[in-house]
């Protein structure tokens, strides 16, 4: 396959945040497609990077475990072979072109941090591969284009907005226009199209001091130090006038805070759970949720806690994030200047 123009990412970064991510995702989703899966299974991770993902879901799975780890990036693929400590194979190739083909024989298909560089085609091709298959899916940490840094500054929210037109600038030479901060709603909507059931839950970085003396956090001054220079980067890029603004001043600030221990940053993200229809219902969807208070949606799916009982799976809940419970009259989160909803979350395109 050819590889598409997408963006790499060093190894040093995916090691960077691998604690953050491991901490955020929602492990009892994990738990809930381990009771789907029967036999030998066989793991397709798209994008896999340096393995990370297998590293978090190869424990919570049964044994015996093969991993088919895909990549454009044929270094990454190398250290995730040699460090996820399952027999694996590598597979170099594009992940905008995924078919029902490449993943023929799997037991469950696996993602970090990869809906938001592809575009509504691209997910729905996807989400139609996933499903053609009998496979279960199972997608985490897809940003939602919403930041929140404390002690708030004005400066924020247009960085924020920036941040999310970068997500979606996409390439004018291919004209891919990636989704971003949409790819997890567009998901949810084409895994339910093709008859799956859909749980999505939030599954946010929490960085800094309200994670002071938890395990993992030793690292955080770092990963928020990388995180804040791609983001003022990505950002000023997308703003004629960001010098005027004094992002080059914000960004210093920001770093001087994050070495001291005194900022706290929350990037959102959700992770999504996709479980294919019965074989023989011709794409009839079942276990689809009901919602009575349309409300209370994202993307027709599911929004819960990432640590809620296997229970409450089938029912509508209406839940306030944390932050909206926190501090509910405080500044507007930053998604594209809209407040945070007490009972669901929103985004635009």
């Amino acid at each position: 396959m050819a590889i598409a123009k997408a963006p790499r990412y060093s190894s040093t970064w995916l090691e960077l945040r691998e604690a953050a991510d491991a901490q955020a995702r929602a492990a009892g989703l994990a738990q809930q497609v381990q009771r789907h899966l029967t036999g030998p299974l066989v793991v397709h991770d798209l994008g896999c990077g340096t393995g990370s993902m297998a590293r978090w879901l190869s424990p919570r799975l049964p044994d015996p475990q093969h991993w088919v780890l895909h990549d454009r990036d044929a270094d990454l693929l190398e250290i995730a072979a040699d460090s996820i400590g399952s027999p694996a194979e590598t597979r170099l190739g594009d992940l905008t072109a995924i078919t029902a083909a490449d993943l023929a024989g799997a037991s469950l298909v696996t993602c970090s941090a990869l809906l938001d560089i592809l575009t509504y085609d691209e997910i729905d091709r996807l989400a139609r591969a996933c499903t053609s298959t009998g496979s279960p899916a199972l997608f985490t940490l897809t940003v939602i284009g919403r930041v929140d840094l404390a002690p708030w500054e004005p400066l924020d929210n247009v960085l924020c907005d920036a941040f999310n037109d970068h997500l979606r600038g996409g390439s004018r030479a291919t004209g891919r226009r990636p989704l971003g901060p949409a790819a997890a709603d567009a998901a949810a909507e084409a895994f339910r199209r093709y008859g799956a059931t859909v749980q999505v839950r939030e599954t946010p970085w929490r960085l800094g001091a309200d994670r002071a003396g938890q395990a993992g956090c030793a690292g955080d001054a770092e990963l928020i130090a990388e995180w804040l220079r791609g983001f003022v980067s990505a950002a000023a890029a997308q703003l004629p006038d960001s010098a005027d603004l004094g992002t080059d001043a914000y960004l210093e600030r920001r770093l001087a805070q994050a070495l001291a221990g005194d900022l706290r940053v929350t990037v959102e993200h959700v992770d999504l759970l996709a479980l294919p229809a019965p074989r023989g219902s011709h794409g009839v969807s079942f276990g689809t949720p009901r919602f009575d208070d349309p409300s209370i949606s994202f993307g027709g799916a599911q929004l819960m806690p990432k640590d809620a009982p296997p229970m409450m799976a089938g029912m509508a809940i209406p839940f306030r994030s944390d932050k909206a419970a926190r501090e509910p009259k405080k500044k507007p989160m930053c998604a594209s200047g809209s407040r945070n909803s007490s009972t669901t979350i929103r985004h635009r395109p």
